[in-house]
């Protein structure tokens, strides 16, 4: 998330393309214009960073996310 222009955080349970997003707070989002970069967890694989475009979500988080 170093790598991004902007973080936020926000509680477990916040939704993400309407998924609720899991983990220990506050869990952190990067943003980078349009690219949100943030984890995914899978039970039983782990947790991963993931990073989509997406303009509307972006936006978004940007409004309802905490810098």
């Amino acid at each position: 998330m170093a790598h991004c222009r902007e973080q936020v955080t926000v509680d477990p349970g916040f939704k993400i393309f309407e998924k609720p997003i899991i983990g220990i707070p506050p869990i952190l989002i990067g943003l980078d214009g349009d690219l949100i970069t943030f984890p995914y967890t899978k039970p039983c694989y782990g947790t991963f960073l993931l990073q989509t475009e997406n303009p509307p979500e972006a936006a978004r988080i940007r409004s309802l996310g905490k810098k």
